[in-house]
């Protein structure tokens, strides 16, 4: 089929902007994925480090209510170690 010139030109440019909205609509969803990829990761994180807080909560609440003070002053030392354990098991 013989098209005219100025038809010929127009189908031309539709298939050049054609191609290049596929290309662009991949492009976008690949990078939503990867920052739904990566969003995923910082939720695991945050949560992983919302329950080491919560439990290192716990035990300083559940040590503190323990006993009376001079418990708690001669477990200090276990307190911090345990907090600051669980601090760097994080990092």
């Amino acid at each position: 089929m013989f098209l005219p010139k100025p038809m010929f030109f127009i189908n031309k440019q539709i298939k050049i902007l054609e191609k290049k909205r596929k290309e662009l609509k991949d492009e976008l969803q690949e990078l939503a994925w990867l920052h739904e990829k990566n969003c995923q990761s910082q939720k695991e994180s945050f949560v992983t480090a919302l329950k080491s807080m919560k439990s290192s909560v716990k035990f300083a609440v559940k040590t503190s209510r323990k006993g009376h003070q001079a418990e708690v002053v001669a477990t200090k030392k276990q307190i911090i170690k345990a907090l600051t354990d669980r601090k760097s098991e994080k990092t």
